[in-house]
């Protein structure tokens, strides 16, 4: 199976940390591995800001875990991020989904923390 990645960053607001795209393909590839994807795949990313959302309109939007922190568990509140970015894909109507990373847990917590605040 050969699996490619093309990775697209079509934002200028943020920064996108170093190392993203490596750990995005890695991802992408594990998942279309451990799901014994049977075909050939080439995964489209692309990184936008809110106002390319609507423009780009794709089916499914998904954030990544620790992509909300700044690396420490208890640095700030997450649940009010969350809120945020939960609003702001409801007032666009657009479907989306959080993966939590080890750093996401609610204050010195755990990564299942914040699933559970989002159920």
């Amino acid at each position: 199976m050969k699996i490619k990645v093309n990775i697209t960053n079509a934002q200028t607001k943020s920064k996108i940390p170093v190392g993203t795209k490596l750990l995005i393909r890695k991802a992408c590839t594990a998942t279309l591995v451990e799901e014994n994807f049977p075909d050939n795949a080439e995964v489209e990313v692309t990184f936008v800001d809110d106002e390319q959302i609507k423009e780009y309109n794709p089916d499914l939007v998904v954030v990544l875990g620790d992509m909300l922190d700044d690396g420490e568990a208890g640095a700030y509140n997450k649940e009010y991020v969350l809120d945020t970015v939960g609003t702001m894909f409801e007032t666009l109507e657009q479907y989306w989904a959080y993966i939590p990373g080890n750093n996401d847990g609610i204050a010195h917590g755990t990564s299942a923390d914040v699933t559970a605040y989002l159920s």
